[in-house]
Order: structure tokens, then sequence, then C-alpha cells
């Protein structure tokens, strides 16, 4: 409908990419301008010490296929209990300092994804969610500033 505009895809299943031949030709056949991974820790399908290989080896496809720019969609959040049957609270934010990390070297740009109510200001006039979302908020926003 909007042929002038910029299309992004933040596909899940990061965990299971093999960047080899057919991979990098699937690339070259997508026609998207961005491509968010979704780094899946929060779903707890990755765990964050595999994230930087996971980023530099899709690094190494997307520059082979010369054609979407990568990015990382960040997981800012865990489960209570068990995955997709308890609430969502915010990550530690050691946690997500080490998902940046590992994947600022390789990514063209960070997004963070995360759900309403898991990051509020204190002074917020329509506080939502979980009670540690203003301790999240406010050590994301340190570090963004750094």
């Amino acid at each position: 409908l909007t042929p002038e505009k910029k299309t992004l895809i933040a596909p899940y299943g990061t965990n299971l990419v093999r960047a080899n031949n057919k991979f990098i030709r699937q690339l070259t056949e997508l026609d998207v301008d961005f491509i968010a991974y979704q780094d899946e820790v929060g779903v707890r399908k990755t765990k964050v010490d595999k994230t930087k290989r996971l980023f530099e080896k899709l690094r190494v496809a997307h520059d082979k296929a010369g054609r979407s720019e990568l990015w990382a969609d960040i997981e800012l959040f865990d489960f209570e209990g068990m995955v997709y049957k308890s609430a969502l609270v915010p990550a530690p934010f050691e946690r997500i300092k080490k998902q940046i990390e590992n994947a600022a070297p390789y990514v063209d740009k960070i997004l963070s994804y995360q759900y309403p109510g898991l990051m509020n200001p204190a002074d917020s006039s329509a506080f939502a969610g979980h009670g540690k979302s203003v301790e999240l908020y406010e050590d994301y926003k340190k570090y963004i500033k750094k």
C-alpha cells in the first residue's frame, strides 16, 4: 500500500539460525529494509552468554548478503514463573546490560522489546505494571545516557 515506506520485520527463532549459504541466499531474496532479530533471552530460548556469537554470525551473513540492515530486538522482560504461562516481570538490569553489550558490536541498531508496565518513571501519572518497573526504568535511563 505504501511502497515508499521502509519495511522492518522482527523474526523469532533467532537461536535456530544457521548462517550458512542457504540463509545468506534467503537474506538476499528477502525484500525488507531492516531485520530486528529477537534475542529470545526473555522467553528463555537463548542464554545471554550465547547472544554475542549469535549476533556475530548474523553480522557475517548480513554483510555477505548486502541487503537488509541488521538490528537487535533485546527482550527486557522475564517471566515470573513458567514461560508463556505466568506474568511478565522486568528483567534484572545486569542481564539487559549484558544483552546490549553482546549485540552492540555487530548490529546497526538496538531496539528494546518490552511490554507496557515493565518500565515506568517514578513520577508517572499513569503507573501501570510491576513494582520493579521504576528500578528498571531508572537503571536503563542511566545506562543509555553514558
